[in-house]
């Protein structure tokens, strides 16, 4: 297959979007306001409702049917046909619910190639789920971008080469917790100044509460993926480390 084509014989964009998505996804949200954009949509469904896969199918450049959290099924994706990954500048790894609260995918992975980043994301809203405060944004004037040593797994957006090298030692075992602490870790996000949060670009993450509960976890508990992390952490020697901002950059 040609690099710079999609399995459906569309030709691939400059960048690429990818989710697991289930049931009770998000993913129309995406597309609001975005006729015309410079990215592709890749969807691998995990849920059992047929009517919503077509849905996904109608919304996507590519979507099919595969069981497992986003990070497992790029791992899948990766080993079977590489080349629905290849070509791109930049893909960004998002759950399937995320909502843009300012800004959009095209001016968030414009500037993360302006800047060159390796891992970067949009800020979260405050009035979202908050998993780590150096996540949440920074209402300060004219604060464009911090410069930092973690990205959150939600929705991290890496360099196509990055995310290409974490995926060839990613054994596709954990399903969630713990893969950003573990692509922090092996991309060198305290040894390098290419690990970015985006404060004007902001994005909300419902919390589990508006969602009767996160729908991947029916796939697999909360719990059991909280241990795969714990077991990773003694294997692989790779520990959490404390959060830091090591400088902003301001608008002019």
């Amino acid at each position: 297959m040609n690099r710079n084509f999609l399995p459906s014989g569309k030709e691939k964009r400059k960048y690429c979007i990818f989710t697991s998505a289930g049931d009770k996804n998000g993913i129309e949200k995406l597309l609001f306001n975005q006729r015309e954009r410079n990215w592709d949509l890749i969807v691998a469904f995990y849920g059992n409702s047929v009517e919503k896969y077509r849905d996904i199918s109608a919304l996507s450049d590519l979507a099919f049917i595969m069981k497992g959290s986003k990070f497992q099924n790029l791992k899948k994706i990766f080993s079977t046909q590489p080349n629905i990954l290849s070509g791109y500048d930049y893909i960004w790894v998002i759950d399937d619910d995320i909502e843009f609260v300012q800004g959009n995918a095209d001016v968030l992975f414009n500037i993360a190639s302006t800047f060159d980043f390796s891992v970067s994301q949009p800020a979260f809203s405050a009035d979202g789920k908050i998993s780590h405060d150096i996540t949440k944004v920074i209402e300060k004037e004219k604060l464009l971008i911090r410069i930092v040593n973690f990205i959150e797994v939600t929705c991290p957006l890496f360099k196509s080469q990055d995310l290409i090298d974490f995926l060839n030692i990613y054994d596709g075992e954990m399903a969630g917790w713990g893969i950003d602490w573990r692509f922090c870790h092996y991309l060198g996000s305290n040894r390098r100044a290419k690990f970015a949060i985006f404060d004007k670009i902001i994005v909300r993450n419902p919390h589990d509460a508006e969602k009767n509960g996160r729908e991947i976890s029916s796939y697999m508990s909360d719990v059991d993926r909280r241990s795969q992390w714990e077991v990773s952490q003694r294997n692989l020697h790779c520990q959490e480390f404390a959060h830091q901002v090591f400088f902003e950059i301001f608008t002019p």
